[in-house]
């Protein structure tokens, strides 16, 4: 689970910007708190975070994203890190972007994070924390000729235990200067920090407003579970979708895809033959229209796997339609089902940016109140949302903590808030409190007949 996570100078965050899901004093809902004993910390399972239009909401998961991505697949070579300081203030140019997570995995919470700039990273830290008190695991910091200055602590590594303690030297040693080392301690098969590689791996999902589901295909196949799951939710969401069904069959690429250029068909070939290394069961296509999945079967035989949309007709049989001829609604809300599954089944925390994107604010308000009242019973589960829909605005739905609101300053620089900070009366409304730009974090916009769009006679006759 995220307890916290810390970005500065980085996209729209000049200063340091703190986004925590520590329970703070408030007496409703207390079913969404996880309470854990050992260590010590209440957490919340949901959140929502609101804002006007390029306030810097979706820059909040981009910074995630962008130090998820470099923990997870590195850097090669001499190649420069693609980083975005902070772009209205010349100073920060020359300062490093810092990202620091607090989580909790495995039973034990974890403090890791970095700062960087282009050139490589400036310094780097790892703590655990079982009890009371935060151990180190390893600190690293990189001199000015790209030479690492490091110190290992008891929990990653014991001086006593030479032969391991030798290696590990020799590891952050050859640890290049644009590489993190928890990178490279996980590509050497270092045990110690397999939790938390696993915890940014496996656990943590982001959703762009545009993701699209990869698996989809296959799972819908393969998983009768997931299957039921999808479809009931379908049901629910009025789409008029009676069932989901898969069609397989053998690839061939000439006759399937006539006209992907042969290069990009090598391309998609030689994916094909390196799933295993890529942790990955199919490859999508997406031309921009249609979606499929290509896999390959135990027995060796490549295959296209198609999604099918069965509506019911006016005789009562089943029609079948490609997933590209619902609605935009409907495959916003088909690639946003295997968040909701995934919740109820794993421990998983997701990150979903536009969630109300193409939805009626009820079917939003209905996949939160799904989540409500059913997945949040669940342990070691986060639902993080961005959206605009004020409708969830509602203090019977969420907490105070709950809700966090971004805003620009004069400089272009966002700050982060939450709605916690305001004393506001329990029986407030607080959709019609926000709107009304009681607590900011929406646009002011500004008067319109300046546009000359409004002829001033005309609009006299308004009422």
């Amino acid at each position: 689970m995220l307890i916290q996570f810390i970005v500065e100078n980085f996209y729209s965050f000049r200063e340091e910007t703190v986004f925590n899901l520590i329970a703070g004093d408030e007496p409703r809902h207390e079913d969404h708190i996880q309470r854990i004993t050992q260590p010590s910390v209440d957490l919340l399972k949901v959140s929502a975070i609101y804002g006007a239009n390029a306030s810097g909401k979706s820059n909040l998961i981009n910074s995630i994203e962008f130090a998820r991505d470099l923990i997870l697949y590195g850097t090669r070579g001499d190649e420069t890190i693609s980083t975005h300081p902070f772009r209205l203030d010349a100073d920060a140019a020359d300062r490093p972007s810092r990202f620091q997570f607090l989580i909790y995995h495995d039973g034990r919470i974890f403090d890791y994070g970095f700062a960087l700039d282009s050139s490589g990273i400036h310094e780097e830290w790892l703590f655990v924390k079982s009890n009371r008190n935060f151990k180190k695991m390893f600190e690293r910091i990189t001199t000015k000729n790209g030479k690492n200055r490091y110190s290992f602590g008891p929990s990653l590594v014991r001086r006593s235990s030479k032969k391991k303690f030798d290696r590990y030297n020799f590891e952050m040693e050859g640890t290049r200067a644009n590489q993190l080392f928890l990178t490279e301690a996980f590509n050497r098969n270092i045990p110690e920090i397999v939790p938390v590689m696993q915890w940014f791996k496996y656990s943590l999902v982001i959703l762009s407003p545009n993701s699209r589901y990869s698996a989809l295909e296959l799972r819908a196949e393969q998983d009768k579970k997931f299957n039921g799951y999808i479809c009931e939710l379908l049901k629910l969401a009025d789409t008029g979708i009676e069932t989901i069904s898969t069609t397989v069959e053998a690839l061939d690429m000439d006759r399937q895809f006539p006209d992907i250029p042969a290069n990009k068909k090598q391309q998609i070939i030689d994916k094909l033959n390196q799933l295993d290394k890529l942790d990955k069961k199919g490859i999508l296509i997406f031309d921009g229209r249609n979606q499929y999945t290509i896999s390959r079967k135990e027995d060796g035989q490549s295959v296209l796997v198609k999604l099918k949309m069965c509506h019911r007709g006016a005789e009562d049989q089943l029609i079948d339609f490609q997933i590209e001829e619902e609605s935009e609604g409907t495959q916003r809300l088909i690639h946003l089902a295997p968040a909701f599954a995934d919740l109820w089944e794993n421990e998983k925390v997701y990150l979903i940016d536009e969630l109300d994107r193409r939805l009626h604010p009820n079917l939003t308000i209905s996949l939160i109140e799904l989540y409500l009242q059913g997945h949040i019973k669940k342990e070691n589960r986060q639902l993080i949302l961005i959206t605009h829909e004020a409708n969830l605005l509602d203090l019977r739905l969420f907490r105070k903590d709950e809700i966090w609101f971004v805003e620009k300053d004069r400089d272009g620089a966002s700050h982060l808030f939450s709605l916690a900070e305001f004393k506001v009366r329990p029986d407030l409304d607080i959709q019609n409190g926000y709107l009304k730009g009681r607590f900011g974090a929406i646009p002011f916009l500004g008067n319109m007949e300046r546009l000359g769009w409004i002829d001033e006679k005309e609009n006299q006759g308004i009422c």
